[in-house]
């Protein structure tokens, strides 16, 4: 009886309610994540600062790791994991940003049944700009990534020939 009442909690739509539109139903991963966003909104050209700065520091360090990979030091585990995390939580980030760019201009178009209105400036906030931080964040994960493994596989390579 309990497990059928938690799984219906799991496939019950939930309302989604923003200024000046009438609440729609979206999914149980969607309304949550809605909320938290909508919560901070106020935080979000923070939010983007900091992601930029992050891009940054994550930049250094990830040259300054592949060069000293370069060098024949090894490869450091906590860059790897480092750049693993940045690939993740970008793409992941960026998902859950998109999705709820995509969602409020679903609501503030004419597909609900309501006449197309403008989306509040106020909904929308920083989002973009964090949106960037977060593909700028993957590409850098991918990329180091990608250059970890290609100077590893030089280096065994170097090795084996000399």
């Amino acid at each position: 009886m309990v497990a059928e009442v938690i799984g219906q909690a799991w496939v019950q739509d939930l309302p989604v309610c923003l200024p000046g539109r009438a609440c729609v139903d979206q999914s149980p991963v969607a309304a949550p994540l809605m909320t938290v966003t909508s919560a901070l909104t106020p935080l979000s050209p923070v939010l983007a600062v900091l992601g930029f700065a992050f891009v940054g520091v994550a930049l250094v360090l990830m040259v300054v790791g592949v060069r000293r990979q370069w060098r024949g030091d090894g490869a450091s585990g906590l860059l790897a994991l480092l750049a693993l995390a940045l690939l993740l939580f970008g793409v992941i980030a960026w998902w859950v940003i998109r999705g709820r760019l995509a969602l409020i201009k679903a609501i503030y178009s004419d597909l609900y049944g309501q006449a197309a209105a403008l989306v509040p400036p106020s909904l929308v906030g920083s989002w973009p700009a964090v949106l960037a931080s977060c593909w700028a964040m993957a590409a850098l994960g991918g990329l180091a990534v990608v250059a970890m493994v290609g100077t590893a596989l030089l280096r065994l390579r170097a090795d084996a020939t000399s």
